[in-house]
C-alpha cells in the first residue's frame, strides 16, 4: 500500500473571475471610445465609411457573456445593447477569456493574437481587418504612449498637438455618449 494520498477529484483549476470582470468591463469601454472615434477622428471616419452600411459588429468571448456590439448607422458607428437581437454581420471571437484579458489591458495586440490562432473571426476577414484598424487608430490617439506601444504592432507618430485634443474628444464623446445612455 502507497503511504501517498490519493488525488482528489477537486483539483485546483485556476479561476478566472477577475479577468472576467474587467473584461465584461472593458469591452464596452472600448465600444464607446469606438463610437466616439466615427463621430470625432477623420481616420475612423474615412474607415467607416467603406464599412456596410448594415454591419453589426461584435467582440465576444467564448463561453461568456462578455460582449460589446456597434452598427453603423450612417456615417457613424453606434453601441448596440448586447442583448438586441441584431446578428453581427462580423464577430470577433476570443477563445478564452484569458485572452481577451491580455488584448482589452493592452498587454497583447489584436493582430499578434490573431496571428497566435488565439481569436477567431466569424465573417469577413477583410471587414475584420477594418475594423482593426479603426481599433488600433483608437488605441493609438487614447492611450498613452509605453501603453500604446504594447497594445499595438507599430504606433503611428501623431503629433502631440494633434494626438492630446483628438484624445480629450474621444473620452468626452464617449463620457457624453455614456452619460445619456446611448445605447442603441
Amino acid at each position: 500500500m502507497s503511504s501517498f494520498p490519493a488525488p482528489r477529484e477537486s483539483a485546483a483549476r485556476p479561476h478566472y473571475r477577475a479577468q472576467l470582470a474587467f473584461t465584461r468591463t472593458m469591452l464596452p469601454i472600448l465600444g464607446g471610445l469606438l463610437e466616439a472615434g466615427s463621430e470625432v477622428d477623420p481616420v475612423v471616419q474615412r474607415e467607416v465609411a467603406t464599412l456596410p452600411v448594415d454591419l453589426v459588429f461584435a467582440m465576444t468571448v467564448f463561453g461568456t457573456d462578455a460582449q460589446v456590439r456597434l452598427a453603423r448607422r450612417g456615417d457613424q458607428l453606434v453601441h448596440l445593447d448586447p442583448t438586441s437581437p441584431a446578428r453581427p454581420t462580423l464577430d470577433i471571437v476570443f477563445k478564452h477569456v484569458g485572452v481577451a484579458f491580455l488584448v482589452v489591458s493592452f498587454q497583447e495586440s489584436t493582430a499578434l493574437a490573431f496571428a497566435r490562432g488565439r481569436l477567431v473571426v466569424h465573417g469577413d476577414t477583410a471587414l475584420a481587418m477594418r475594423m482593426t484598424r479603426c481599433l488600433d487608430r483608437m488605441e493609438a490617439v487614447t492611450l498613452p504612449g509605453p501603453i500604446a506601444s504594447r497594445a499595438l504592432k507599430s504606433v503611428p507618430y501623431i503629433p502631440p498637438a494633434e494626438r492630446l485634443p483628438l484624445a480629450a474628444r474621444y473620452y468626452g464623446v464617449a463620457a457624453k455618449n455614456a452619460a445619456r445612455g446611448r445605447v442603441q
